[in-house]
């Protein structure tokens, strides 16, 4: 392994996504998991300039799952949480000669090539090797897309606050950091105004992307636009 890796943290497929309980139901919100899944690693595969992609994860329908599309998977059995299984799986990337790491949360479904391409962009143009690019949610609050150069050389924070956070942290170590707002990687879905902005969006529901089908097939799409009225 060189260059950079893409790390996919996906802990289960199952009882996820509770604050969408008041409008899903957990087979819903399990297979729109499933779905922006789906496009992220889309997106992760028409993205020039990464090693591979690895899905982060212990459960055995998300191994299955990653297997099914050729995806390297780190297990991460024994992390303690979302930040403890990056940074193992950062670790590992990097004992295993990856440069850099791309941390990509997995509810991010308008995130596309093009997002990925210019964090990388901003990673190939940087004057410090010793770098994190990082790409927050709408709010600025959420870390979306983590570019750490090299792989090893900070601490995870994912919650509440953990884009300062993070660039906190990568500046006590020492690292360059820069700040790059893309769209497509900004839009996270963790709550209805998050779904009904995600509906929203332009070319959502025209049936290009899984989470599109999805939404439309569903029926979720329509039962919100009633539910609206």
């Amino acid at each position: 392994m060189s260059g950079i890796q893409a790390l996919l943290p996906i802990k289960h497929l199952t009882g996820v996504k509770t604050r969408l309980g008041n409008i899903l139901s957990a087979e819903e919100r399990r297979q729109l998991v499933r779905a922006m899944a789906e496009d992220v690693v889309a997106a992760l595969k028409a993205t020039k300039g990464l090693a591979g992609i690895s899905v982060v994860s212990h459960d055995a329908s998300v191994a299955s799952w990653a297997k099914s599309h050729d995806l390297d998977l780190i297990d991460d059995r024994g992390a303690s949480g979302l930040s403890s299984a990056i940074a193992l799986a950062a670790n590992q990337a990097g004992e295993a000669g990856a440069a850099a790491v791309l941390v990509v949360l997995a509810d991010t479904p308008l995130a596309t090539a093009n997002d990925f391409e210019a964090v990388i962009e901003a990673h190939n143009k940087a004057d410090d090797p010793a770098h994190l690019i990082l790409s927050p949610s709408r709010d600025n609050d959420g870390s979306n897309c983590l570019l750490v150069a090299p792989p090893g050389a900070m601490t995870f924070h994912y919650g509440p606050g953990s884009a300062r956070t993070h660039a906190d942290e990568a500046r006590g170590a020492g690292l360059a950091v820069k700040q790059l707002k893309r769209p497509g990687i900004a839009h996270d879905i963790d709550t209805e105004a998050d779904l009904r902005d995600l509906i929203a969006s332009t070319g959502m529901l025209d049936g290009h992307s899984w989470t599109s089908q999805f939404l439309t097939t569903s029926g979720i799409a329509a039962r919100l636009a009633q539910k609206n009225q």
